[in-house]
């Protein structure tokens, strides 16, 4: 029922020029465009999307731009003992831990933002991401999906799952 055309950017150069910003380097961003077959239309939804590295299985829905560079977000503050140490970023709440601690532990807050001013890259990300509505037309615009840095693009594979619909893509 439907075209897909999508175009990954994985590396922070890419995402930095495409953005103005490299998102921390802790995420994928895949410019998608869909076009309807026989005039029909369709619901588009950034939930619809998924995209999987064949390297360690990890699988991510994208995030929405509030997610990112909105308000509120997570603080994870690491701290560790022994040799080694964790890893926290403060961007839509994503954190990770770092393998080959003796004992790391993480501290956490939320950040409400009330204090703090709009973040300019919202606006950016808004203007950018893929609408969700319903539509006849093609459409495009971009996906963010949270994963670790340094994918290589052979192994990242796009799916989408919308209505009457169900394609993978695999990416070069």
């Amino acid at each position: 029922m439907v075209e897909l055309t999508a175009t990954l950017y994985a590396d922070k150069e890419s995402i930095q020029q495409l953005l103005g910003s490299d998102l921390g380097g802790y995420y994928v961003v895949v410019d998608v465009r869909l076009a309807p077959k026989n005039a029909e239309k369709i619901k588009v939804f950034r939930d619809d999307f998924q995209l999987r590295t064949d390297r360690d299985g990890e699988k991510s829905k994208p995030f929405a731009p509030s997610q990112i560079a909105g308000r509120g977000a997570l603080i994870v503050t690491p701290s560790s003992e022994g040799r080694g140490g964790g890893l926290g970023i403060g961007l839509g709440g994503f954190g990770m831990g770092s393998p080959g601690t003796d004992t790391a532990t993480n501290s956490s807050k939320m950040d409400k933002g009330a204090k703090n001013k709009e973040n300019p890259l919202l606006g950016a990300l808004n203007e950018k991401v893929l609408a969700e509505k319903e539509t006849d037309q093609p459409i495009s615009g971009l996906l963010f999906f949270p994963m670790e840095p340094k994918q290589k693009i052979k192994d990242l594979e796009l799916t989408y799952a919308g209505p009457g619909s169900k394609l993978m893509l695999r990416f070069k």
